[in-house]
């Protein structure tokens, strides 16, 4: 059980940055020490749901980042916050799988995780890039936010709470392998979002509600076909290598920061660059998760055979 809290906590703390900060770009409104706590715990539970998934279907490796990150995408947009069903179907994709999943997971999450096997040129390189994006996208929130934050405050937003990321990514070198809990310990975070879904469902009833348990459902399957009979077997978390390994995540918020107020004042009525993010991101999300289930069904039939 100790391996699966702290994996569930550290999670919550990468993903929190990852999924609110990264996507934020800047601070909204003053963000107090509760906000952030709550936050905190709510990622951290969907962090643990998720998890749970994983280590109940035995999936391994990128499928289990990516999968994991859908869980926790549509968890997240499904029960807490209860965007998932505004556009529908776009905001079913946009943004559990194309955000949450695609970014926060492979990027953010797993980036972190494989780091370790690479040189140092090549992170440095990578959380470049990262943080030239994350500037990017940035560049379009005017549009919707009008005046935005000095960079004082966005340096606060991205690179301070930044600071969860390779301490959440220290945290899970330290577990380096999370063990089975009992049933009842998998079994916790679910059904408190379980409850919260059913809370949502009856205050304000609406078939579209029924696409959270469909799709994780079918998350489920996924996770369920591309496990290799490991069930049972616990994760392997990768990684490894220390704070030389995770220190070089830094560059991203810090050169992603500087770069969107430099964008924000250069064009402060916005640059429309979350047209491009979004378009990508569900692409590219759908095909991974329409490559996985065409995998899954081949799978299952080179068994059947």
């Amino acid at each position: 059980m100790k391996t699966y809290l702290m994996a569930s906590g550290a999670l919550g703390a990468i993903t929190l940055w990852g999924s609110e900060m990264l996507f934020w770009s800047a601070p909204r409104e003053q963000v107090t020490v509760v906000e952030l706590a709550l936050t905190w715990l709510a990622y951290a539970v969907c962090s643990a749901a998720a998890l749970s998934m994983v280590l109940v279907t035995g999936v391994q490796g990128w499928r289990a980042v990516f999968l994991g990150g859908a869980v926790l995408g549509w968890t997240i947009e499904g029960v807490v916050v209860a965007t998932m069903y505004d556009a529908f179907p776009f905001q079913v994709v946009w943004t559990p799988l194309a955000w949450h999943a695609l970014v926060t997971g492979l990027v953010v999450v797993g980036i972190g995780r494989v780091a370790g096997r690479w040189p140092m040129w090549r992170r440095v390189v990578t959380w470049l890039v990262v943080g030239v994006a994350a500037g990017l996208w940035a560049s379009w929130w005017p549009i919707e936010r009008g005046t935005m934050p000095s960079l004082g405050a966005t340096a606060a937003y991205l690179v301070g709470l930044g600071l969860l990321v390779p301490v959440g990514q220290l945290v899970l070198d330290r577990v380096g392998h999370v063990a089975v809990p009992s049933r009842r310990v998998l079994l916790v975070a679910p059904v408190i979002l379980l409850v919260g879904w059913l809370v949502r469902f009856v205050l304000a009833p609406s078939p579209l509600y029924l696409v959270l348990p469909l799709v994780l459902a079918v998350t489920w399957w996924l996770m369920r076909r591309w496990s290799d009979d490991a069930a049972g077997a616990g994760l392997a978390l990768g990684g490894g290598g220390g704070v030389r390994t995770h220190a070089p995540f830094l560059l991203a918020p810090v050169v992603g920061a500087p770069l969107a107020v430099q964008l924000w004042r250069a064009a402060p009525e916005g640059v429309p660059f979350h047209i491009v993010v979004a378009l990508t991101g569900v692409a590219v999300s759908l095909w991974l998760f329409g490559r996985l289930l065409l995998g899954a069904a081949r799978r299952r039939v080179s068994v059947n055979a």
